[in-house]
């Protein structure tokens, strides 16, 4: 169980730090792109209370609301990607 006033601080903390003060390494980012990352299956209080964006299972993944939306942007593309490349393949003709 989370300290909700713990969780304050940390999403705060979380929600101003400075992209350029946090370090991310690009493949694992790449690889959370491509494959995705658990958040919470049930209830959420951090979620509830923070928003997507700033609860504990996205803090819990990225050193920055920047990484985060970073990751958003290339999980978009990585899905786009995998449609054409399901696309392609399934209209391959022999």
């Amino acid at each position: 169980m989370i300290d909700i006033n713990q969780d304050k601080k940390q999403a705060k903390d979380w929600s101003e730090l400075d992209p350029s003060e946090a370090v991310m390494d690009a493949d694992e980012l790449a690889k959370l792109a491509v494959h995705g990352f658990e958040t919470c299956d049930d209830y959420c209080g951090s979620r509830e209370l923070y928003g997507q964006e700033n609860c504990f299972c996205v803090r819990a993944n990225f050193p920055s609301p920047s990484h985060y939306f970073l990751y958003l942007e290339l999980r978009r593309l990585a899905k786009k990607l995998t449609s054409f490349s399901l696309l392609a393949e399934l209209t391959k003709r022999p």
